[in-house]
């Protein structure tokens, strides 16, 4: 019963943070919509607000409006209405009001089921808030961040929730395992070492590789995380099942972005443990949570790392101006050959990473694409390089290092790089700054 009357009371919690007065606010104004169809969609998403009691423990109040728009399959149809409207044509000219719009639809049926479980038994509740925590990742990754990031905040909430509940809401966590042994270095051509640093001041950074847009390794700079201090906060895989495993996120699939089999697709970070990174079954293709805001989804593990001073020393103020991504992966994951239009200071937190860099000097002798959407990307096959058809790849002067676990190495814009995981896992985090 205690266990019964704590979820209820937290649930009820939840539903106080999803009135009406909130959704309105998310909702655009209907003036401000540039179509029949979307003036159209934002009436019945009003219509759904207004329809919608603030008591958490009544749910949708169908007596206050028509059973069609008091009936959750009608949100349903909205959502998957708004959803084609997403996935229809490229992601950059899709119109901001369509994102607002299933970001709303999803705070309305999250609002829905979760008065809907205030009827339900404990373990029933418990059993539903997986599938609750989805609809909120979807909506925040897929939508637009209403509400000062409602749905995120939500998602941990509940995500909170269902780790602290009883034994019986959580299946078993696959999280003991024999790290998998390095792999052979595949990126051939010539390299001579990367320089290396140890608690090298912002001023020498500054001076002798900020400036003049040379790459150095920084060994041993990270010891002050507490993601890698033993602790309750060190970053092992059962911390990050217990932070973030319920969590749905975006899985590159395939050997690397430049083949013609790469895709993408959303899964929970337990399943991508289980299925791509301690457990894969060939002959899959490799699963890569590469490039992803994680901190920004999650803000939660933000307070486990710290923003490296050097990525102050541009334009950079605060915090604001720093974009954190996670890489993420078994071994084997390759970032073929790239350039990026920021600094970049890429800091190892779990397993190894091989690193090879050419300076923005040696962009002759690599040939990038012509193709726009790849300009950024040689033409060069590292692993199997073709020096009859790129004959000045045999006088690039390149540099390389191998990061491990505390390691971060900085990479300036325009600079050419290739990443090659070399342990399972191996986990990464990159600072992009001005």
């Amino acid at each position: 019963m205690a266990d019964d009357d704590k979820s209820l009371s937290q649930t009820r919690d939840l539903l106080s943070r999803l009135d009406a007065s909130v959704l309105r606010d998310c909702c655009p104004p209907l003036v401000a919509l540039d179509s029949v169809e979307a003036r159209l969609i934002g009436r019945l998403l009003h219509a759904f607000i207004a329809a919608t009691r603030d008591d958490p423990g009544a749910g949708p109040a169908s007596a206050s409006a028509s059973s069609w728009i008091g009936s959750y399959p009608a949100l349903g149809a909205l959502h998957d209405r708004i959803w084609e409207k997403l996935n229809t044509g490229h992601w950059s000219a899709v119109a901001l009001t369509w994102r607002q719009f299933y970001a709303l639809v999803s705070l309305l049926k999250l609002k829905y089921l979760l008065a809907l479980t205030t009827r339900c038994a404990a373990d029933e509740r418990w059993a539903v808030w997986p599938d609750l925590i989805k609809i909120c990742d979807m909506g925040s990754l897929m939508g637009y961040p209403l509400a000062d990031h409602l749905l995120n905040r939500l998602a941990a909430q509940l995500a909170r929730m269902l780790w602290h509940g009883p034994p019986a809401s959580k299946r078993a966590l696959h999280t003991n395992f024999t790290p998998l042994a390095s792999r052979k270095i595949r990126a051939q051509g010539r390299a001579q070492a990367l320089p290396v640093k140890q608690d090298l001041s912002i001023l020498t950074f500054v001076s002798q590789y900020r400036i003049p847009a040379r790459s150095v390794l920084l060994v041993g700079a990270m010891a002050d995380w507490p993601a890698m201090t033993p602790g309750p906060h060190q970053w092992t895989l059962a911390y990050l099942r217990r932070v973030a495993g319920y969590r749905t996120v975006p899985v590159e699939l395939g050997s690397k972005y430049t083949d013609p089999d790469w895709t993408q697709t959303l899964m929970t970070v337990n399943q991508f443990l289980d299925e791509y990174v301690l457990t894969p079954k060939p002959p899959q293709p490799r699963g890569y949570l590469a490039q992803h805001p994680l901190l920004e989804q999650i803000p939660e593990l933000s307070a486990d790392i710290l923003i490296p001073d050097y990525c102050y020393t541009g334009e950079n103020e605060d915090a604001d101006g720093v974009d954190i991504n996670v890489w993420f992966g078994p071994r084997d994951t390759i970032s073929p050959l790239h350039t990026d239009p920021k600094h970049n200071m890429l800091c190892q937190v779990m397993g190894r990473k091989y690193i090879r860099i050419y300076h923005a000097d040696q962009t002759p002798r690599l040939y990038p694409h012509a193709d726009f959407l790849l300009s950024n990307t040689s033409r060069i096959d590292l692993e199997r390089p073709d020096f009859d058809s790129f004959p000045l790849f045999k006088e690039a002067e390149g540099f390389e290092c191998v990061l491990e676990p505390g390691d971060m190495v900085y990479i300036p814009p325009g600079c050419w790089h290739f990443v090659q995981s070399l342990s399972t896992p191996s986990l990464s985090l990159s600072f992009w700054f001005n």
